[in-house]
C-alpha cells in the first residue's frame, strides 16, 4: 500500500482478515502519514468492493482453495464494464487466477528473488 501510495490514485485500499494485522497496516500508513487509504478487515473471499478498484496487488497471500474463491468473488461482482489488473507476486496460484476464464496472463517480470504476473480481465 506503501508503494501504492506513491502513485496517482484517488484511494488505495488493503483487505486482511487479521483484526492485529490490520491495526498494525493502519498504524504504519499513519506513521507514513498517507491519507488515501482504506484498511477492510474482511475475508477477501467475500470482500465486496472490488469493483472499486482497478488494480489488485497480492504477495503470494493464499492457498489455493482461498484463491479459487477470491478469484470466484471477483467474478462475480460483474466487474466487466471497466479494466481490472491483477499484480501477483509470487503466483504460485497461477492455475487458479487462469482457471476462472475471467483473466488473462498479460506479462510476467522477474523480480530478485521471485516473479510477478500481471493479469488482465478479458473482457478489455
Amino acid at each position: 500500500m506503501k508503494i501504492f501510495s506513491t502513485y496517482p490514485f484517488r484511494k488505495i485500499g488493503g483487505v486482511e482478515i487479521s483484526e492485529k494485522l490490520s491495526k498494525i497496516a493502519e498504524e504504519n500508513l499513519r506513521k507514513e502519514k498517507i491519507t488515501n487509504y482504506e484498511i477492510y478487515n474482511e475475508n477477501a473471499t467475500v470482500f465486496d468492493r472490488y469493483a472499486d478498484y482497478n488494480y489488485i496487488y497480492m504477495f503470494n497471500p493464499f492457498p489455493s482453495v482461498v484463491m479459487k474463491a477470491v478469484i470466484t468473488n471477483l467474478i462475480r461482482m460483474n466487474v466487466t464494464d471497466k479494466k481490472i489488473t491483477i499484480i501477483y507476486h509470487h503466483p504460485i496460484c497461477h492455475e487458479d487466477v487462469m482457471g476462472g476464464g475471467y483473466f488473462k496472463l498479460c506479462s510476467k517480470y522477474k523480480g530478485k528473488s521471485t516473479d510477478y504476473y500481471v493479469y488482465c480481465n478479458r473482457a478489455i
